[in-house]
């Protein structure tokens, strides 16, 4: 395995790990569709300054035109249904469902499209992060509101097949300009979201809430920048593992930010993912 791609994969994991800290403090000041819309036009001007630095911004193919919005559109509706999930179920029960999603995704998209062969260490290792997953949420196993759970598997399919589908454009285009593409396409639907949802648009913002904003967009260009990198490198099957990591991460970052101290359930869970990690990139074939 791409031993890079494995270490750029655990950057993006640990990025992704501090979503829930500026979660929790920008949207005290503003709604969903707000903060997505800035977030996506910050990302995008990130990830043009990166490729007019880089000088990799190239000429799009038409045929790549389809795949190109469907990313974009894919963006947009993992996090927008994500929310809804996390308003009508309890969230580890949407974290379960959205991770188990996002692995389905990844598994079928790299069998059936990227034609990635399924192999024995490959569902050992599956098969020790489901069950990490179950152990670390089962407590939040309760009454399931059937829309708010299909909406939690929509988000974890969305994320892992606009992931996966990232590598039939990284082999022609620079890693910036493929986040590139995501974001922009993104940031017009969520403008288009912001306006018909009749969401509050706030005129004036904290400048701590901009300081947020910024900060959240910048460590998402560092996420997805690594996950569109070691996804390139690394199988998708392989990289769906690997970014489960971000479970790991979440829970150090919830200890130091707001002293939540780990259950025995999220030390077992967290191990046995871990263990899955370990596996599929010590004995791949």
């Amino acid at each position: 395995m791409h031993n890079k791609g494995i270490a750029v994969l655990l950057i993006s994991a640990l990025s992704f790990s501090f979503a829930g800290v500026f979660i929790r403090f920008i949207s005290q000041d503003v709604g969903t569709f707000y903060q997505l819309t800035v977030r996506t036009l910050l990302m995008t001007v990130g990830f043009v300054a990166i490729g007019l630095f880089g000088k990799s911004l190239t000429k799009t193919a038409k045929k790549d035109i389809p795949l190109i919005i469907f990313r974009g559109v894919l963006v947009v509706l993992d996090f927008a249904v994500f929310i809804y999930a996390v308003s009508h179920l309890a969230l580890g029960l949407s974290l379960f469902i959205f991770y188990a999603g996002s692995l389905l995704s990844n598994y079928l998209y790299g069998y059936f499209i990227l034609k990635e062969k399924l192999n024995k260490i490959k569902m050992i290792s599956l098969a020790f992060a489901t069950l990490g997953l179950v152990i670390l949420y089962a407590g939040d196993f309760g009454t399931i509101h059937i829309l708010g759970a299909f909406a939690a598997l929509v988000s974890g399919l969305s994320f892992g097949t606009t992931s996966s589908a990232s590598k039939n454009l990284s082999d022609k285009y620079s890693i910036a300009q493929v986040n590139l593409y995501a974001y922009l396409i993104a940031f017009v639907f969520s403008a288009v979201l912001l306006l018909i949802s009749g969401e509050a648009i706030a005129i004036t913002v904290p400048v701590s809430t901009w300081y947020a904003l910024i900060g959240f967009s910048a460590i998402f260009v560092v996420a997805f920048y690594g996950t569109v990198y070691g996804y390139k490198y690394v199988q998708a099957q392989y990289a769906s593992l690997i970014l489960l990591s971000e479970i790991v991460f979440a829970i150090l970052v919830g200890f130091i930010f707001y002293s939540e101290i780990p259950t025995i359930a999220q030390y077992v869970g967290g191990a046995l993912i871990l263990t899955g990690l370990i596996i599929a990139a010590k004995f791949e074939e």
